[in-house]
């Protein structure tokens, strides 16, 4: 196990030229629940929001659900966040229980 979580280091390390980029896993869930419980903050941020700002894989492929229901003009909360990760192929990594704990 340790070893897997080296080898990820390593490979992500390779990808930022040897600089681990900052991350804040807890403050990427909170910008995420915050645009499913306020309905009106998508507007806020759609022109700057995108995958790439999030550095967690699930918290990417959540993000690129906001971002389909967005312009799609659909409603974005736990339920139709979930769907679109079904829709998407990511119910794996992105289950109803962790939709559900970012609010």
């Amino acid at each position: 196990m340790k070893t897997e979580r080296k080898q990820k280091e390593a490979t992500m390390l390779q990808l930022y030229n040897d600089v681990l980029p900052p991350s804040d896993k807890e403050l990427e869930q909170i910008v995420l629940g915050a645009l499913m419980l306020e309905q009106q903050a998508i507007y806020s941020v759609a022109s700057q929001l995108n995958e790439h700002l999030f550095f967690y894989a699930e918290n990417k492929k959540i993000c690129e659900c906001i971002l389909h229901l967005y312009n799609n003009n659909e409603p974005i909360d736990i339920i139709t966040v979930t769907h679109k990760a079904r829709d998407l192929g990511y119910s794996k990594e992105v289950t109803p229980y962790l939709v559900s704990g970012l609010t």
